[in-house]
């Protein structure tokens, strides 16, 4: 059993066969004589956890998403201030007659809703100190794991299914 994976790849067309025969190298680590079907379903899991990984590569970090959040929050109390203003309506009014009084009004209360919901966003971001709360760098959605522990629990998996 000594399938080592170091990294994920994406695998173009033109390197295709070199992907079929890695991916036939860890199906023989698992078992031999190799079933077909193994070395497919194997190569879908390679591409399912290379996109997984390449989307949590995109993401952001922790304190980078914290500092998006909070400063999405402070635009849309400042937007909804700029609104409620006797010179901020007229502004937009005279420049974007597409914008009527209705449309602003029917526009601050979901930006208020917006602002007081995201309240819960950073402080739930944060410990009891106050301090974006350690851990792995990048900030996943909820109920999501990482790519590597998403291969970790297939090839688990696999080898209880072949043994």
């Amino acid at each position: 059993m000594g399938a080592y994976i170091s990294s994920i790849t994406e695998a173009s067309w033109s390197r295709e066969g070199e992907h079929r025969a890695k991916v036939r190298y860890a199906a023989e680590c698992l078992i031999s004589p190799t079933p077909a079907w193994l070395t497919k379903v194997l190569s879908d899991f390679a591409f399912e956890i290379s996109t997984q990984h390449n989307i949590e590569h995109m993401s952001l970090t922790r304190k980078d998403l914290f500092e998006a959040v909070s400063s999405a929050q402070r635009m849309a109390i400042g937007f909804i201030e700029f609104l409620q203003t006797p010179h901020g309506p007229g502004f937009v009014a005279a420049h974007a007659p597409e914008i009527d009084e209705d449309f602003r009004l029917h526009l601050i209360e979901p930006l208020q809703k917006i602002a007081r919901s995201m309240n819960s966003v950073p402080a739930s971001m944060l410990d009891a100190r106050g301090k974006i709360r350690s851990g792995r760098g990048k900030a996943l959605l909820p109920g999501s794991m990482p790519a590597r522990y998403s291969a970790a629990a297939i090839i688990s998996e696999a080898v209880r299914f072949l043994e």
